[in-house]
């Protein structure tokens, strides 16, 4: 037993084996600061008609959504979501802001509002709102490990239920995205099957984190040829259902954030690869979109184009690095959600159009009622809603309208101080519950996976889809874990165990993690 003589050589040793790790984070710090600094300073010099504004804005938001490498001793801990959330903020509401320093905006209002301080105030406001709502919880010493989450999967089941719920998720997406709701399916779905497909659809990416663990966690080379096999389909799925981007880099997103997550590195080649590729297919895409829905062409007939090398982009002799930096472009330009703030803070309340007072976040209260004992119950129309009030476009589509807008829509001011706070309150609790510096095993994983996927990847959306959706896959992976076949004891011990210094098998252990074993052998 740990006597009081020997506590303070303990804390000292752990406390030398964190600091290389808060001088790297701190290295990251400055090198992203001085990155957008950089480029900011490159594009006030280069381009006479950069705004001020912008730059000023652009450089705040980086410092805010970074703050987080000063504090965090690990990728995977209490702060893992926090770093994830405030990298996605601020590529939604920044990076678009950056590049337009360089040309014209990417993304403008469609009501030629611009960019403001109304609308940065926001989102600045609610990136430090959502930093106190985490930090405050985080600092709570009110969790305990769950027994539950500490019981592994065996392999073989974890393949087997990972292939077949990624399969029946990709052939639902599949009948949406060539079904119904396309013009030139001739399918209509019925709504109450609609429902069905909606949550199938979401079992494609929890089978995809389900292999994606199990190689990380083995280094199967068949799970690795059925994870490329994957992202293969899904790239041709995410093409032909209409340049789909989000299926289409869905896995390979997912399995970069899993290998931050398990091995607490960066996979710095890794993410140039994926990069130029993403570039690169989405140069296609926006060729591929454009004769689609610009041209009017039937999908065979935009696809057979691209295929034949008929497509004038294609056709083209485009140097690598144009075709490259038009790709990077048209991505920023659909990631880039800043007009909407502008938008919502610049006519919410006026112009005839009134805060929604809670009415586009109801559908939070039916989360596990079907529509067959509650037929009237609210639908997640959020983003067509905002479309038809403030008239963005004529089509019958969703337009994101991101949880921060959907905030300030319902309740203004308050709803972003107050929902901000609340949703960094929340993440800080799934972080540090499902921690994966401290016994990292499947089931842990896989609830740390679903909240960053559903509720910071997809922050673009209304809060009561993204939420429902979350909340539905959290309950399903409950009840698979309590039905799938589990490791026994004796395979355990000889894979090290599940105890909160032994990591999961195939997981790199932490410096700090070995001294404790050794401490412990030695006494």
């Amino acid at each position: 037993m740990a006597t009081s003589s020997n506590l303070v050589p303990r804390q000292r040793q752990r406390a030398a084996v964190r600091k290389p790790r808060l001088q790297r984070k701190h290295r990251i710090f400055l090198a992203v600061n001085g990155i957008v600094l950089g480029c900011i300073g490159l594009a006030v010099f280069t381009n006479p008609q950069a705004s001020a504004g912008t730059a000023t804005y652009v450089a705040l938001l980086s410092f805010v959504c970074t703050l987080p490498l000063l504090f965090a001793t690990s990728y995977r801990g209490r702060a893992s979501l926090l770093i994830v959330f405030l990298a996605y903020y601020f590529a939604t509401f920044g990076l678009g802001d950056l590049v337009s320093l360089f040309s014209s905006p990417l993304a403008a209002s469609p009501y030629g509002t611009g960019p403001s301080w109304g609308g940065a105030t926001a989102i600045l406001l609610g990136a430090l709102c959502f930093l106190l709502g985490y930090a405050v919880t985080t600092g709570l010493p009110v969790y305990r490990a769950s027994g539950w989450s500490a019981r592994e999967w065996a392999p073989r089941a974890t393949a087997v239920v990972g292939i077949a719920g990624w399969a029946v998720g990709w052939i639902a997406t599949v009948v949406t995205q060539l079904g119904g709701g396309a013009p030139d399916s001739g399918l209509h779905i019925n709504p109450m099957i609609g429902g069905f497909l909606v949550l199938a659809r979401l079992l494609q990416p929890v089978g995809a984190m389900l292999l994606i663990y199990l190689y990380l966690t083995t280094r199967d080379k068949r799970i690795l040829a059925t994870l490329i096999a994957i992202m293969a389909l899904d790239i041709g799925l995410g093409f032909f259902g209409g340049g789909a981007k989000h299926i289409a880099i869905e896995v390979p997103v997912l399995f970069l954030l899993s290998f931050v997550l398990l091995r607490e590195r960066i996979p710095v080649f890794a993410l140039i690869v994926f990069t130029l590729a993403t570039a690169v297919l989405f140069n296609v895409f926006q060729s591929y979109r454009n004769s689609l829905w610009n041209s009017g062409e039937s999908r065979g007939a935009a696809f057979s184009q691209i295929i034949s090398g008929n497509d004038s982009a294609l056709k083209a002799d485009i140097p690598f690095g144009e075709r490259v930096s038009k790709g990077l472009e048209y991505f920023v330009s659909r990631i880039s959600e800043r007009w909407v703030i502008d938008l919502l803070v610049a006519r919410t309340g006026r112009d005839g159009i009134p805060f929604q007072d809670g009415a586009t976040l109801t559908p939070l209260f039916y989360i596990f009622i079907p529509r067959l004992v509650a037929p009237n119950k609210p639908n997640n129309v959020t983003g067509l809603l905002f479309n038809h009030t403030f008239s963005i476009s004529t089509a019958n589509t969703f337009i994101a309208i991101t949880n921060l807008g959907d905030l300030y829509w319902n309740f203004g001011w308050t709803g972003i101080v107050v929902g901000m706070t609340i949703i960094g309150a929340f993440l800080a609790w799934a972080a540090t519950k499902f921690r994966l510096d401290r016994n990292p095993t499947l089931p842990k994983f896989l609830l740390l996976l679903i909240t960053a996927f559903f509720l910071v990847l997809q922050f673009e959306g209304g809060i009561a889809l993204i939420y429902t959706m979350w909340a539905r896959v959290a309950v399903l992976l409950l009840l698979v874990h309590a039905a799938v076949p589990k490791l026994r004891n004796r395979a355990r011990k000889r894979q090290g165990g599940y105890g909160d210094d032994v990591p999961a098998p195939g997981v790199t252990q932490q410096p700090e993690t070995a001294a404790r074993m050794r401490r412990r052998e030695t006494q």
